[in-house]
C-alpha cells in the first residue's frame, strides 16, 4: 500500500511539473519541452556562456535567432556541454566581426565537453561581411583547450572562414563539420600566435565546398588526421597543409580548383592514402582540376598509396595522380 501511494505522488509530481514546463511563456527562452529556445541574443548567450559554466544546455531544434554583433563565450575549468539540436544562428553583422567565438579562460585548461548541432548562417547571400563564424581560440597563456568534441556544426555564407581554430587545441575530434559558400576556407587551422599549438586534431567525414578559398587550410599545424571528406567545387583548391598533414584518408575532391591534396611541404611525416579527385576537365571556379596531390617536401616525409584520379570528361585527359 505504501509503495502505491509513492507511485501516485510519483507521478502527480511528474505530471504538475510537465504542466508548469508547458505553461511557460515562448519569450521565457523555454519551450514547451523545457528545453533552451532563446529568441534575442542576449538569451542566446547567456545560456552559452552558462553552459561553458558548467551547466550544460540542450536547445529545442526549433530554435533560430538573429545576431548582429560578435558573441564572445569564455571556455573556463570544467566547462559543460551544448547540444544545440540544430540550433540557427543568422547573422545581421556587416563589419567583418566574427559571428560566435569561444575563447579559453582556464587557469588550469578546458576539456571534456561537448559542442553540437550549431547552424550559423553568415549573412554572405544578402550582402553582408561578417567575420568567420564559428572560431575556437586557444590562447597558450590561458589553459589550453582538449579532448573536444566538435559534432554537426554547419556553417554558410561566411565573410571570411566558416570554422576557425586556432591555439593550444589538442586531442580533439571535428566530427561531420560541413562549411561551405564562404568567402574563406572552409575550415582553417593555425597554431597561435602566442605560441599555441595544435596537436592530434581528428576530423572525420567534414564535407567543406564551395567556399572561394580552400575547403581544409591547415597553416602551420600538421598534427592533423582526416579520414573521409568531401570537397566539392572550392576555388582554390580541397586541402592545403602548408607544412604537411600527419593523414589524409579516402577524401574526395571534385571541380575543386587545380590540385586536390596541396603539400608545399612537411616538417613530419605526411600520409596520403585512397583519396580520389575527380573532374570533367571543365566545370571549376578558377581553373579546372587535374591532380590528386601535389607534394614538394622532403621525399622521406611522404608516404602514399592507392591514391587515384577519376576523369570523365569528353574531352583530352591531361590528368595526373601527382602534380609536377
Amino acid at each position: 500500500m505504501n509503495i502505491a501511494k509513492l507511485s501516485i505522488t510519483v507521478l502527480l509530481a511528474t505530471a504538475t511539473a510537465f504542466s508548469s514546463s508547458a505553461q511557460t511563456p515562448a519569450g521565457s527562452g523555454r519551450s514547451e519541452l523545457g528545453l533552451a529556445k532563446p529568441t534575442t541574443q542576449a538569451q542566446l548567450q547567456a545560456l552559452l556562456q552558462g553552459a561553458m559554466n558548467g551547466q550544460s544546455v540542450m536547445f529545442d531544434p526549433t530554435t533560430s535567432v538573429t545576431v548582429s554583433s560578435t558573441m564572445t563565450i569564455l571556455v573556463p575549468d570544467n566547462p559543460g556541454n551544448i547540444f544545440g539540436n540544430g540550433l540557427k544562428i543568422r547573422s545581421t553583422i556587416n563589419n567583418g566581426s566574427d559571428v560566435l567565438q569561444f575563447v579559453g579562460n582556464a587557469q588550469s585548461n578546458s576539456r571534456n565537453f561537448i559542442i553540437q548541432g550549431i547552424n550559423i548562417h553568415g549573412g554572405g547571400y544578402g550582402g553582408l561581411a561578417s567575420g568567420n563564424c564559428f572560431v575556437i581560440n586557444a590562447p597558450h597563456s590561458k589553459g589550453s583547450i582538449y579532448r573536444v568534441m566538435l559534432r554537426d556544426i554547419y556553417t554558410d555564407s561566411c565573410g571570411i572562414h566558416g570554422v576557425k581554430i586556432t591555439g593550444d587545441f589538442f586531442e580533439s575530434t571535428l566530427d561531420n563539420i560541413e562549411s561551405e559558400n564562404n568567402n574563406g576556407d572552409g575550415l582553417f587551422i593555425d597554431h597561435g600566435a602566442d605560441g599555441g599549438v595544435i596537436s592530434n586534431v581528428m576530423i572525420r567525414s567534414p564535407n567543406l565546398s564551395r567556399n572561394k578559398g580552400y575547403g581544409f587550410h591547415a597553416a602551420r599545424a600538421n598534427s592533423i588526421d582526416i579520414s573521409q571528406g568531401s570537397f566539392i567545387t572550392n576555388g582554390k583548391g580541397g586541402l592545403l597543409g602548408e607544412h604537411g598533414i600527419r593523414t589524409v584518408d579516402s577524401v574526395n575532391c571534385e571541380n575543386s580548383g587545380l590540385v586536390c591534396i596541396d603539400i608545399p611541404t612537411s616538417d613530419y611525416m605526411t600520409r596520403l592514402t585512397g583519396n580520389n579527385a575527380s573532374s570533367d576537365g571543365k566545370t571549376s571556379v578558377a581553373t579546372p582540376m587535374r591532380y590528386t596531390y601535389r607534394y614538394n617536401g622532403p621525399p622521406a616525409n611522404l608516404i602514399q598509396s592507392e591514391n587515384y584520379f577519376t576523369y570523365y570528361g569528353s574531352g583530352t585527359n591531361n590528368t595526373a595522380v601527382r602534380a609536377p
